[in-house]
């Protein structure tokens, strides 16, 4: 029979674990309807869900055994290796859960704003967290001399360091890495040439992500009750039950990590998402044209080698070309070594981004080859 703790345990691990599993199927069937080939992103989400799964079947294990619910002293020997090897197990799967869905973020993020800068900013950030799971990852493991003390010795066996001030600060560490992860892209989104109230729309649609902040620091507190129970600093809560509230709410975190990663990819397949969309598409336009903008301005300054003879050439047949109707003729040039194909137009065509390069009397337009691909992208959804 089970224990009002263990009911809750299982009844909370099948409801995370199924919203996971349907929110990424619902991405894959989003990519599929939208003939939208499958990235990088969605991979690391995948895998993601793969561990989290594995993360919320030990957990419901643990309850349906009761073995987050009942004493430590009432285990016998073998219940007490099987909980404690749970906890292992669950603070392993969630390191990984919690780096890998901010690598599928980040990801996505690179995807929608393709800047330099922010591509930069990004992959800082990316190695920053593949530190911390690596951290993390090497201080459970050897968090017991030797290692198999979790799962073969008895009782209040003694661990290598202050293993709930690690899991402490572990998850003091999680937290502020979800703020910087949220928080990246509201710079390049204030920047945008858009109505405030569609930028507010934009930023809290990334912004879902606080929830998981939320929940991080719920499981950062029951860390720290944790602590204080284990040293002997409070009596308000036993050792089974703030270890059990601390596996769930770790479960929480994980699973509505990957729901809320995956929202802004599946925005397309609900009614009244329209708005979602169409942001993601003009905030993608707006971003390559201001990296076809800047790639132009490098092209003008750094073109060297190859690539700048080719240019010189095109250049020279340009000015031996004839006019037509007393116009300047469009002369094709030879593709750049960027792939980037080079158009020298009439400055009676140029917009008004085009006028930010200053040029008096003629303009040169830049269209990365990829553009194509994205325009048909705009048109599949995300």
């Amino acid at each position: 029979m089970l224990l009002p703790l263990s009911k809750s345990i299982v009844a909370g691990s099948i409801i995370l674990m199924s919203l996971a599993i349907c929110a990424v199927t619902l991405r894959l069937f989003t990519r599929r309807k939208r003939k939208v080939s499958i990235r990088a992103d969605d991979w690391m989400i995948v895998f993601c869900l793969i561990v989290a799964v594995g993360l919320c079947i030990t957990t419901l294990y643990a309850g349906a055994t009761n073995l987050f619910a009942r004493p430590i002293p009432s285990l016998t020997l073998e219940e007490y290796h099987a909980h404690e090897k749970i906890i292992w197990v669950n603070a392993l799967l969630g390191f990984i859960v919690y780096a890998v869905v901010k690598f599928s973020i980040l990801l996505f993020y690179k995807r929608i704003f393709d800047l330099r800068r922010f591509h930069l900013a990004a992959n800082v950030v990316f190695v920053i967290v593949a530190a911390w799971m690596v951290a993390a990852i090497f201080a459970q493991i050897f968090s017991a001399n030797p290692v198999d003390n979790w799962w073969t010795s008895s009782f209040d066996f003694t661990r290598a360091f202050d293993y709930e001030i690690f899991l402490f600060a572990m998850s003091i560490i999680d937290i502020f890495l979800d703020l910087t992860v949220l928080v990246l892209p509201i710079r390049v989104i204030a920047h945008l040439h858009m109505d405030t109230t569609k930028k507010v729309a934009l930023i809290g649609t990334f912004g879902l992500g606080f929830f998981c902040v939320v929940s991080s620091a719920v499981r950062t507190w029951y860390n720290w009750e944790l602590h204080l129970v284990v040293a002997g600093k409070t009596s308000s809560y036993n050792i089974t039950s703030v270890s059990a509230w601390g596996v769930l709410w770790a479960d929480i975190e994980a699973c509505s990590s990957i729901v809320t990663a995956c929202l802004p990819t599946i925005a397309p397949l609900f009614a009244g998402s329209t708005l979602i969309e169409n942001l993601l598409r003009s905030v993608q336009s707006y971003v390559h044209r201001s990296g076809s903008l800047l790639s132009l301005m490098r092209f003008r300054g750094s073109s060297r080698g190859d690539g700048s003879s080719r240019v010189e050439s095109s250049r020279a047949k340009q000015e031996s070309a004839e006019s037509i109707d007393g116009k300047r003729a469009w002369v094709e040039l030879q593709p750049y070594q960027n792939d980037a194909s080079v158009t020298r137009v009439p400055s009676n065509t140029m917009n008004d981004e085009e006028n930010l390069l200053q040029h008096p009397t003629e303009a040169i337009r830049v269209d990365r080859t990829y553009e194509m691909a994205n325009t048909a992208r705009f048109s599949q959804g995300y």
